[in-house]
């Protein structure tokens, strides 16, 4: 079974993040990588946990381990009144030793997904190239949101890259989110 503190973290995420800013920026920018990255974009590589992402140039990255993840990427807010911060988080899950392959743990995934976001709606999953690719929109308490979500393995461990947003805003983080999980590499 999925751990269940990763699940509820990753649905709990929505509501902590709400106001809420990383400023424990560890991975530092680098150049040493084969990533392509575009103008006005920064390379992070993460070498405790091998991986390379690249964000635009005012994201924030924290890798402080809030709510158990390895990273959160914030959008920068649209206003001072910006209530929440769409983000990209990453969950890593080990799953040595439980005899899970990414289908097994895509079925336990999309059951949760399902037993815990309210009022689910315009769900879709694809499995392209190994990774699973997830979209759907749903509530956590009063907070209807909207996600973006790929599933990776590698070395038993799960890869969960989970874009969230309000239901309805910046349709520009989106496609800048969407760019960020489509470029990230485990190595």
């Amino acid at each position: 079974m999925i751990k269940l503190h990763s699940l509820i973290a990753m649905l709990s995420l929505t509501a902590v993040l709400i106001g809420c800013a990383g400023n424990d920026e560890t991975a530092l920018p680098t150049s040493a990588s084969t990533m392509e990255v575009p103008e006005g974009w920064v390379l992070y590589q993460v070498s405790a946990l091998s991986y390379s992402l690249v964000a635009p140039v005012g994201w924030e990255l924290d890798t402080s381990g809030k709510m158990n993840t390895a990273m959160i990427l914030f959008t920068p807010a649209d206003s001072t009144d910006d209530y929440f911060k769409e983000n990209v988080n990453l969950m890593v899950d080990d799953v040595s030793g439980k005899n899970l392959g990414i289908d097994a743990y895509m079925d336990q995934s999309v059951g949760l997904i399902k037993d815990f976001i309210t009022d689910l709606e315009d769900f879709e999953a694809r499995k392209e190239n190994g990774d699973y690719w997830l979209t759907y929109k749903g509530r956590q308490g009063t907070l209807k949101a909207s996600y973006y979500q790929r599933l990776m393995m590698k070395n038993q461990k799960a890869y969960i890259l989970t874009y969230t947003s309000i239901d309805g805003k910046s349709s520009e983080s989106h496609a800048i989110a969407q760019d960020i999980i489509q470029r990230f590499e485990l190595r």
